[in-house]
């Protein structure tokens, strides 16, 4: 899952036509859950996906473990939205 947000999110909705610290969950080409930044941060995890045949941005060491760019972007970012 990736959460895209931390600023004001406009809506289609005419009943909450933004959300002043918004932010958007989606799930490959789905969206999950749209809601203030909090509400999708209770979940406590984030799903970030990266390739695995782009090194040096993502790869699979000799180890079997998904190495590179993307993966350690990932992992800060979750550190940075989640605190874990």
């Amino acid at each position: 899952m990736l959460i895209i947000g931390n600023g004001r999110l406009v809506t289609r909705d005419a009943g909450q036509p933004f959300f002043e610290n918004g932010a958007v969950a989606i799930d490959g080409t789905t969206i999950k859950k749209v809601g203030t930044l909090d509400e999708i941060k209770k979940d406590g995890k984030i799903k970030i996906g990266v390739f695995s045949d782009k090194n040096p941005f993502g790869y699979v060491d000799e180890n079997g473990d998904v190495q590179g760019y993307d993966n350690y972007f990932g992992k800060r970012l979750a550190n940075d939205l989640l605190g874990s």
